[in-house]
């Protein structure tokens, strides 16, 4: 595409205008500032409410949900916030859920070589 715009302008003959002229787009005009200001330049109108915590209700956070269907484990529910987590490593693993199971993971030669109808995991 790039290769299409550079002939169309030779064969125009618009090698003296600049591309963004061209083609369109905004040029950020620097300021040099020998220090950064203390406020933003708008004029504040209304504040509403000041603090210095992020109330839960509107703070972002992750849910880990992991359902069963075999009898005696109930469901794992596990929520934070994603700050907590952040840059951080997550691990969700299962084990097997019997010696049974176990056994047969290994017959089969790991967990990714066996039929999982085979097998019940638990988190």
């Amino acid at each position: 595409m790039d290769e299409e715009i550079e002939e169309y302008i030779n064969q125009k003959g618009l090698e003296e205008i600049r591309r963004e002229e061209l083609l369109g787009g905004k040029r950020i005009i620097p300021q040099k500032l020998d220090m950064l200001p203390l406020s933003l330049p708008y004029k504040v109108e209304t504040v509403i409410e000041k603090t210095s915590v992020i109330p839960s209700e509107l703070r972002e956070s992750i849910v880990f949900s992991i359902g069963s269907n075999y009898a005696g484990n109930n469901d794992l529910k596990y929520e934070v916030y994603t700050s907590e987590i952040y840059g951080k490593r997550i691990t969700l693993s299962w084990s097997p859920a019997s010696s049974e199971d176990e056994k047969i993971i290994n017959k089969y030669g790991g967990i990714f070589k066996t039929p999982a109808y085979l097998v019940q995991m638990k988190p």
